[in-house]
Order: structure tokens, then C-alpha cells, then sequence
């Protein structure tokens, strides 16, 4: 069973920029806005703020979260944050976009899952007397095999073959519950 996460963050950054398209506020707005169309957003508010001498940082706020800019016209940079909690919208729709409509030369892009559940693993059970019971018949593998597997039932078993009392069982499987489950 793999990280669950709640929304995935894109951290652009695309050097080589058109000083130009990247340093007037009206044209950066335009870009962002198309940006979030394009990747299937659904808008909600926009702010932008144009720096004296050169510089403009905004957010177009969208129902599934935002779509946020900076930019340094001197340096030809722009650093670009794309944040989405939905399976639907496509954020490499809008970096593509983006990277076109600043002329960028060179894109550097990080993906982050945001909001994880972690799996349960080893560390959930260090010290543990459900560690230590598993250990002494030899199945302690088997059993993060049927945890990852979200196998219950196979857990249960290797549980209840290791000795552990029924308490101690409920409660392990309520934790599994609770991990695979929702927030």
C-alpha cells in the first residue's frame, strides 16, 4: 500500500525567460489565468501585484486550491507553484503552458504529495509486544506482506498464531482501518 495523499504541489521554475512577457501584470495574469483553464481548473479569484521596479507576484485562487507567481524580470526567472487536492485537474497542462508564454529556455519542476497518510509500517510497531510475538514464530515479513496488501484477514491470522490477545488484535486492526481509510 503506497502514501496516500490529499493534493499534489508542482514547484516550477523556469530560468531563460522573456523579460518582457514576464514583467508586466497584465500579461503574467493572462498567462495564469489561461494556465488554469487549460489544466481544468475551476477559477474562483485572482490577485496580482506588479513591484516597482520590476517584479510581479500573484494567485489565481481555484476551487481546487491555487495557482501562485513570482517573477524576477532582471534575473529572466519565474517561480511558479501549482497546488491541487483534485484527480481531475491536470497541472502539467498549465507548466507546459506556462513555460511557453514566458519563453522560458529551461524548466526545473518538483512534485510533491501534500497532505500524506503514511502507511503503516515497521516503525508503527517497534518495541512492541505484536513485533515481538510475530518475531519469535518467524513472521514478522508475512506480516507487513498482508498490512501492505490491506489484507486483514491474513493479518488477523498471523496475529492470533503469534499468541496475541484478541485487545491487541481489535486494535491493530483499527489501526489498519484508520490508515487506509479517510480522513
Amino acid at each position: 500500500m503506497g502514501s496516500i495523499a490529499l493534493g499534489r504541489q508542482h514547484l516550477v521554475e523556469l530560468y531563460g525567460c522573456c523579460p518582457e512577457a514576464i514583467n508586466n501584470v497584465q500579461k503574467v495574469r493572462a498567462a495564469m489565468i489561461e494556465a488554469a483553464q487549460r489544466a481544468q481548473a475551476s477559477i474562483v479569484a485572482d490577485v496580482f501585484h506588479e513591484f516597482n521596479p520590476h517584479g510581479i507576484s500573484g494567485v489565481v485562487v481555484i476551487a481546487e486550491s491555487h495557482l501562485a507567481v513570482h517573477s524576477w524580470p532582471e534575473h529572466g526567472c519565474v517561480s511558479i507553484d501549482i497546488f491541487t487536492c483534485s484527480d481531475r485537474m491536470n497541472p502539467e497542462l498549465a507548466i507546459a503552458y506556462l513555460s511557453s508564454a514566458f519563453k522560458a529556455k529551461k524548466i526545473a519542476v518538483k512534485e510533491i504529495d501534500r497532505g500524506t497518510k503514511k502507511p503503516m509500517d515497521e516503525r508503527d510497531f517497534e518495541g512492541t509486544v505484536v513485533l515481538e510475538s510475530l518475531a519469535a514464530i518467524g513472521k514478522v515479513d508475512e506480516f507487513f506482506d498482508a498490512i501492505d496488501a490491506d489484507d486483514f484477514v491474513r493479518a488477523k491470522a498471523l496475529m492470533k498464531q503469534a499468541g496475541l490477545d484478541a485487545k491487541t488484535v481489535a486494535v491493530v486492526l483499527k489501526q489498519m482501518a484508520e490508515v487506509g481509510g479517510e480522513c
